[in-house]
């Protein structure tokens, strides 16, 4: 089988994650970057590690639209996908970090993902 680093170029890519072909892959959640010129979008997606930011994606789990006039209709994510991701050892980027936090799902260093209570 086959063990790729953890540490790549210098970046810590997170745990690595057994996927169905039996391989480890270091999963991060990040923002990948769509729309337009001056009218950007994100889909928050979880992605291999060593990927490039608009690469191939493992899963995707929801949107994000900085530009949007209602902060309700901002961003929509599955926060119980995304909690499987964390809980498995999915790294996100400081980012989607805030981001998780402005929707109720805290995320620190090396604790599990808790939901806020309301």
């Amino acid at each position: 089988m086959l063990e790729y680093p953890i540490h790549w170029f210098g970046q810590d890519l997170g745990t690595p994650i057994r996927t169905s072909g039996g391989m480890q892959v270091a999963v991060r959640l990040r923002l990948k970057r769509q729309g337009r010129r001056h009218r950007s979008f994100y889909r928050l997606s979880a992605i291999d590690g060593r990927m490039p930011r608009d690469g191939r994606v493992l899963e995707e789990l929801g949107w994000y639209d900085p530009e949007g006039r209602d902060p309700q209709n901002q961003a929509k994510i599955e926060l119980e996908r995304v909690q499987y991701w964390l809980s498995v050892g999915a790294q996100p980027s400081e980012t989607v970090k805030d981001l998780l936090k402005r929707h109720g799902l805290r995320v620190g260093k090396g604790e599990a993902p808790t939901k806020k209570a309301e």
